[in-house]
């Protein structure tokens, strides 16, 4: 019989995230950005992307794959375009900085692009497009991927996510999220995998060989897939100008992964481009669409199942609880 999960409440969960990333070597800003990213897939039923990361997160900061203490910038700036420059740290750091100038940036212009470069993996792109569209603007983003994976499968190689995310503000419902992955096992499960010596899930996996159906360099994905992938590829990563593949400790010594792959995210005021009837339109579009419907009514499950995890709690292993509060007892590295 399996272990009864712990329950602990949002608050709590927070602070055992932040706290483990400290004692990790994260400075308290960048700490709180990434536990409030854990935490939102928690809340979404995105385990493989909450807490079970922060022992990953934990390895790449002893590793120095991940720079804990770097500040991110703005290196360039244009009247609808800003770069920002992580140096090695935390994305979720640098597009929090990047949003709080794109946001009034695409208010005042009707568009902005915020590229971010040199940043470890920023995660899931939902929470920051959501961000976006509470603002009012429509958010869309994504990152590339890696040519390596994050762990091996019996048949073939896993590649990274290639996330991408699309926020559209609505009247009067919130915000419709849309959030993917372009591969058929997201990078958070392999590294999760490699993290406890296994193999990703093998009901998840797809051949690989070339000559299938399959696309020899995304697992899984068809060729239209491929297509859209490489599309995302040749924005974010040449847009992001992402440093060489580097060993990483989140996989075997003999995978390498590619930590800086940072995102992309367009901002779009949907009144100056569409018109003030783009409301109107929007929800017509969603009822008559293919899948338009189905889409809503998920979104709409989704924001019941985030009241239930507030009220009930965060619930992770016992396993998981202990390997954080060992982190936490950790002494934080020397600056």
């Amino acid at each position: 019989m399996a272990d009864e999960p712990v329950r602990l409440s949002i608050d709590d969960a927070f602070r055992l995230a932040r706290d483990a990333l400290i004692a990790a070597g994260a400075a308290p800003r960048h700490a709180d950005r990434v536990a409030e990213a854990v935490i939102a897939a928690e809340l979404d039923s995105r385990s493989s992307q909450g807490l079970a990361q922060i022992p990953v997160y934990a390895g790449q900061l002893a590793a120095g794959e991940i720079d804990g203490r770097a500040m991110p910038e703005i290196v360039q700036r244009a009247p609808s375009a800003i770069t920002i420059d992580a140096h090695s740290g935390f994305a979720h750091a640098a597009i929090d900085l990047g949003l709080g100038e794109a946001v009034p940036c695409a208010a005042t212009t009707g568009c902005c692009v915020l590229a971010v470069a040199h940043a470890c993996r920023a995660g899931r792109l939902g929470p920051y497009v959501e961000r976006i569209a509470e603002s009012g603007q429509i958010g869309l983003a994504f990152a590339g991927g890696s040519a390596a994976p994050g762990v091996q499968g019996e048949r073939g190689l896993v590649t990274d996510s290639r996330p991408l995310a699309l926020a559209v503000p609505r009247s009067n419902a919130p915000p419709l999220v849309i959030d993917l992955s372009m591969t058929t096992v997201a990078q958070g499960h392999a590294m999760l995998a490699a993290q406890y010596g296994e193999t990703a899930p093998q009901r998840e996996l797809k051949d690989v060989q070339a000559g299938q159906e399959a696309d020899a360099r995304i697992a899984g994905a068809a060729q239209q897939g491929a297509a859209l992938s490489l599309v995302i590829e040749i924005v974010a990563a040449a847009l992001t100008a992402r440093v060489a593949p580097v060993a990483s400790s989140a996989g075997p010594d003999d995978v390498e992964l590619m930590p800086e792959s940072g995102p992309v995210l367009f901002l779009i005021d949907p009144n100056r481009l569409g018109g003030e009837d783009f409301g109107p339109r929007l929800e017509s579009l969603l009822q008559t669409v293919p899948g338009g419907p189905a889409v809503c009514r998920r979104a709409a499950r989704g924001e019941v199942a985030r009241e239930s995890v507030r009220r009930q709690g965060v619930a992770i292993s016992a396993e998981l609880e202990a390997r954080l509060r060992a982190l936490t007892s950790r002494s934080a590295p020397a600056e």
